[in-house]
């Protein structure tokens, strides 16, 4: 009967812990003329409950280089836990050891054009008659295609892909042109058992989360579109955020042929836009020699100083995230609570 007690006590705790899935991952995003921005995370995910541990660096530039970091980026050690069936988020500072709740809340989502597409949660949902979007798609491709290079990262066997999201636009109102793309190679390593179980747990939380926000969107397809960065760089540049549209069916039908998970994502944005008077009046300048300097030494050093400084197309941002870790656990529930000795954020 000892036995017996001993074995119940065990099933017991077995039942308390929750099945789940770890996550390692490092991520680096770079905006131009604003700065660099790390993360190390570890996610623990069941279906209906997740927890982010973040140790995340920003280093700006320019007259961004404290802003920012004020404003969007934070550094440091903290978390997060999404806790659905409560509909709500605790935030956490593991340095000051505080936390703060916030519910959740759908997203507003907005038609939009460069500068106009971002989402903000807890906004209010916009009137239904929002008008015709100004800017209308001229040509938009999407393609995925496999490469035969294969190599191991992290232990994961992976195989290379390379995806392709080209966007050329017209402003209705003002007859302005422009183009968006982004390049990303992507690593996939093929199926096991545990990973497509690990999957399987994290796509279930990612589609039960996204449905309480109210975004019909693949998970898969937000990270290997850099679409949380996008999000990011709407705030801090709106005039070179995308104006490609994300829910088409041919980019759903094209990111099928990505066989296996990512395990590596490495994309580049670029951004065409319309010049701005002043750019033009810059140029005329240049080319007419401004005052007199065309045709005189100085003239010629400027110049040559100022092609010197223009290079070729940059992007607008690159991103670049790596999958260390991905195995399934069982988790006490004590996981998905506030830690001890924390307190309520004022």
């Amino acid at each position: 009967s000892r036995w017996i007690g001993a074995l119940m006590v065990l099933l017991l705790l077995g039942m308390a812990a929750s099945a789940g899935t770890v996550k390692k991952t490092q991520s680096e995003v770079k905006f131009t003329k604003i700065g660099k921005y790390r993360v190390n995370a570890t996610e623990y995910l069941t279906t209906d409950q997740k927890r982010v541990d973040e140790e995340t660096k920003f280093k700006g530039e320019g007259f961004l280089k404290n802003m920012a970091v004020k404003l969007i980026f934070k550094s440091g050690k903290q978390g997060q836990i999404i806790q659905l069936p409560a509909s709500q988020i605790v935030q956490l500072d593991h340095k000051k050891k505080t936390y703060r709740i916030q519910p959740i809340k759908p997203v507003a989502m907005k038609d939009s054009g460069p500068g106009e597409g971002e989402m903000e949660e807890g906004e209010e949902e916009a009137p239904a008659e929002q008008g015709e979007s100004e800017v209308e798609i001229v040509r938009m491709e999407f393609t995925v295609t496999p490469f035969d290079e294969e190599k191991t990262i992290n232990g994961f066997p992976c195989r290379k892909y390379g995806v392709l999201w080209l966007t050329e636009w017209r402003n209705k109102t003002t007859d302005e042109h422009g183009t968006d793309s982004l390049y990303t190679t992507v690593w996939t390593t093929p199926y096991t058992e545990e990973i497509r179980e690990a999957v399987e747990t994290e796509k279930t939380f990612s589609s039960n989360y996204l449905k309480k926000l109210g975004i019909d969107v693949d998970a898969m397809q937000e990270a290997v579109l850099g679409m949380n960065w996008m999000q990011m760089l709407g705030k801090l540049n709106p005039e070179e955020s995308a104006a490609s549209p994300t829910n088409s069916p041919d980019i759903a039908t094209e990111l099928k042929k990505l066989e296996g998970y990512p395990i590596v994502i490495d994309g580049a944005y670029f951004a065409i836009r319309p010049k701005k008077a002043r750019e033009m009046a810059e140029e005329e300048e240049e080319e007419s020699g401004g005052l007199g300097f065309k045709k005189s030494l100085g003239g010629f050093l400027k110049k040559k100083m100022k092609k010197k400084k223009k290079p070729g197309l940059q992007p607008v941002f690159t991103y670049y995230t790596e999958v260390q870790e991905l195995r399934t656990e069982a988790f006490s529930p004590d996981l998905f609570t506030i830690p001890s000795g924390y307190k309520e954020k004022q």
